[in-house]
C-alpha cells in the first residue's frame, strides 16, 4: 500500500525529470514495471482461486475482450499525461489529469437530463405508486437476465453495449447537491495553486503552459473515467491481481508498440 502511494504520488514529477525521453516510452516503463511488480500477486490469485472456484477460468476467459479495452483505455491514460506533462507546466497536467470527478458529475447530469427525454412514461412509473403487475414482470425480467448472463458468460454484456438502456437508463438520478459542491470546491482549490504558481513556474524557465498540453491532460482524465466504467462491473467479482495485472499488462504492451511506430524508438533503445 506504501509503495502504490508513493509511485502515484510520484507519477508526474519522474515524468518531468525525464524529459529527454519519448513520452509514450515514458508511460510505458512506468506499466511495464508495474506488471512486473503485479505478477507474484497474480499467480498467487490464481492458484488459490483455481482451486476453490474452477469456474472463475471460465469467466475468467469470457471477459478477455473487455480486460483489452480497459487495458487500452489505461494505456491512452498514461499516454496522454506523460505528454501533457512534457508540453505544459507539471501543475497544470496534475490539475486537469485529476479532473475525474468533475467529468463523472457532468456525466451524470447529462445521463440524467437524457433520461428525462427519452424515458419521460417510465420514469414517471417509476416515481409513482408502485404497480404490482409491472414490479413482478421486471422480477421476471431480472432473473431471466441474471440466468442468461450465467450461462452466455461475460460476452453477452458486450451487445448491451449496442443498446440505449446500456447508456442512458429510465432510473439515472443527477448528483447530489454534496457530490457537485465537494467536486466545485476541490477543484475550485487546485485552480487556485495553478494560478498562484503559473508566474513562479514561466520565471524559472520551466515548461510554458499550452492549450495543447492541458488538453492532453484532460483527455488522460477522460480515459480515466472510461477505465472506471469499463472495469468496476469486472471488480465486483474478479479477485484484485487477476484484473489489475492483464490490464496492466495489455496496456504496457499496446504503450510499447505505439511508441515504436510513433516515435522511432527500437526494442532496445531509443534510437
Amino acid at each position: 500500500m506504501v509503495l502504490s502511494v508513493v509511485a502515484m504520488s510520484t507519477g508526474g514529477t519522474w515524468f518531468s525529470l525525464l524529459r529527454e525521453n519519448p513520452p509514450v516510452l515514458k508511460a510505458c516503463w512506468r506499466l511495464t514495471l508495474t506488471a512486473l511488480m503485479q505478477i507474484p500477486g497474480f499467480a498467487w490469485e490464481w492458484y488459490s482461486h483455481h482451486k476453490k472456484d474452477p469456474a472463475l477460468f471460465k469467466r475468467w476467459c469470457w471477459s478477455i475482450p473487455r480486460l483489452i479495452l480497459t487495458g487500452l483505455f489505461l494505456g491512452l491514460h498514461f499516454a496522454f499525461w506523460s505528454w501533457a506533462v512534457d508540453n505544459t507546466s507539471l501543475t497544470h497536467s496534475l490539475l486537469f489529469i485529476n479532473s475525474g470527478p468533475i467529468i463523472i458529475v457532468v456525466r451524470c447530469t447529462l445521463l440524467y437530463a437524457l433520461s428525462l427525454l427519452f424515458y419521460a412514461k417510465q420514469r414517471q412509473k417509476i416515481c409513482g405508486e408502485p404497480d404490482t403487475e409491472i414490479e413482478m414482470i421486471d422480477v421476471d425480467k431480472k432473473t431471466n437476465e441474471e440466468t442468461s448472463q450465467e450461462s452466455e458468460g461475460e460476452a453477452e454484456s458486450w451487445k448491451k453495449l449496442l443498446t440505449l438502456q446500456h447508456w442512458i437508463s429510465p432510473e439515472s438520478y443527477p448528483p447530489t447537491l454534496l457530490e457537485g459542491v465537494g467536486t466545485l470546491l476541490g477543484f475550485s482549490g487546485a485552480a487556485l495553486l495553478v494560478l498562484k504558481s503559473s508566474s513562479e513556474q514561466q520565471m524559472e524557465t520551466e515548461i510554458p503552459v499550452s492549450v495543447e498540453g492541458d488538453f492532453a491532460a484532460f483527455l488522460g482524465a477522460l480515459m480515466f473515467v472510461l477505465l472506471l466504467d469499463s472495469g468496476s462491473s469486472l471488480r465486483q467479482w474478479m479477485p484484485l491481481f487477476i484484473y489489475t495485472f492483464p490490464v496492466t499488462f495489455v496496456a504496457s504492451v499496446f504503450l510499447g508498440v505505439a511508441s515504436l511506430v510513433m516515435e522511432g524508438t527500437t526494442f532496445f533503445g531509443i534510437h
